[in-house]
């Protein structure tokens, strides 16, 4: 957000409308809001703020909170759409997708309605995989986190930090929690550093906090073995549900 703009959710719609905040007085530093979340009045309120700093922190938590709750709801819509007839219902989707999400390139949809019209596609037999096989719940959570916080959130905070450093910012960072395996595969570069190298868990946090602050929420976790540390994993996945850990 931008100073004193806010994303709502349309009780109606459920759809996404920027809105801005209205100033209770101009010589004070409150704030008059009146929120709406999917049919939930959120009374009005005052926020009582000391800088534009914490109002922007602020507001950028709740804006996460809205929208992420309203992808929830309306995820689960569009998977039982789905589920009736996954094809068609699916290209009719991305439709409506390509015209609202118009951060993602247009070649990238035109090759998503190929795969979708592709019987042999192995991405398309992938996601059929998912939405058979997968708990929905789970589906969900790896949507959101990749479509909403690291798509939508996500590109919003790459491209203003690749103007601010004059750098590229990466969609995914790979690290390697430990060089530890517990085989020797032929080929695989990870045996010859042997098995001591490690990442703690709080030098993995670190990592996964600076890359959220650049806009990066996709992680993918090499090795070694990155299970051999699989409670430090499951650890820092479940406190980055906004994330996507790839193993």
């Amino acid at each position: 957000p931008q100073n004193n703009d806010i994303f709502i959710i349309d009780i109606n719609m459920v759809s996404v409308k920027e809105l801005n905040l209205y100033k209770i007085a101009e010589k004070t530093n409150n704030f008059f809001v009146n929120k709406f979340l999917c049919g939930l009045q959120i009374e009005e309120c005052v926020i009582s703020l000391i800088s534009c700093e914490i109002l922007r922190k602020e507001v950028l938590q709740l804006e996460h909170k809205l929208v992420s709750f309203a992808a929830d709801k309306t995820l689960s819509r569009i998977l039982k759409y789905i589920d009736k007839a996954p094809e068609e219902n699916l290209l009719k989707i991305l439709k409506v997708a390509e015209k609202y999400f118009t951060m993602y390139p247009k070649e990238n949809y035109e090759k998503m309605r190929r795969a979708v019209g592709d019987k042999d596609n192995v991405y398309m037999q992938l996601a059929k995989n998912i939405l058979n096989d997968v708990d929905r719940d789970l589906v969900k959570s790896m949507l959101i986190s990749l479509g909403i916080h690291a798509g939508y959130f996500g590109t919003k905070t790459v491209r203003a930090k690749r103007d601010k450093y004059n750098c590229n910012i990466p969609f995914i960072i790979l690290f390697d929690p430990t060089s530890a395996c517990n085989l020797k595969c032929k080929g695989c570069w990870a045996a010859e550093y042997g098995h001591s190298f490690q990442l703690s868990l709080d030098d993995m946090r670190s990592i996964v906090n600076q890359g959220k602050d650049l806009g990066t929420h996709f992680y993918m976790l090499t090795g070694g073995e990155p299970l051999i540390r699989k409670n430090d994993v499951i650890t820092l996945a479940s406190e980055n549900p906004e994330c996507t850990f790839l193993i």
